[in-house]
């Protein structure tokens, strides 16, 4: 979304599946678990259904809140995205971040706390079998 124009910030909170991208493409998840996932996460965070959630009276008010966004651009921080990571070259082999990337990295990476305490965090804790669980990782 455009940054001057959007009304919401979420934070999505997730476990990457592997190092070097983050995902696993499947034959059940062609596009990507993680991806698939998400994706899902999100339709159900921002749908009307969601003011059916919740019995406190705050939980009922944040999910209006995301209701009503509507049209209003939503902006998403998924940090392997927005974040400069390391690549892969055609043959598998990593490719480190470039000085630049690198500063941008060590620059924003103090500031990581701050996006997931004062932010609204859509949990994404969903991984496949035979993966280390979100709930068990260290930043939980």
């Amino acid at each position: 979304g455009d940054p001057h124009k959007a009304w919401y910030l979420l934070i999505i909170s997730h476990r990457w599946i592997d190092r070097q991208t983050c995902d696993v493409c499947s034959e059940a998840y062609p596009e990507g678990f993680r991806l698939r996932t998400m994706l899902q996460k999100l339709d159900a965070h921002f749908s009307p259904l969601a003011l059916r959630r919740g019995g406190r009276l705050a939980e009922r008010f944040r999910a209006l809140c995301t209701a009503v966004v509507g049209d209003a651009d939503v902006l998403v921080f998924v940090d392997f995205m927005c974040l400069p990571q390391e690549g892969l070259d055609e043959s598998g082999g990593v490719v480190p971040r470039s000085i630049e990337d690198e500063a941008i990295f060590r620059r924003c990476l103090p500031h990581m706390g701050t996006l997931y305490s004062m932010f609204p965090v859509v949990v994404c804790d969903d991984t496949p079998p035979g993966t280390h669980p979100y709930w068990e990782s260290g930043w939980c």
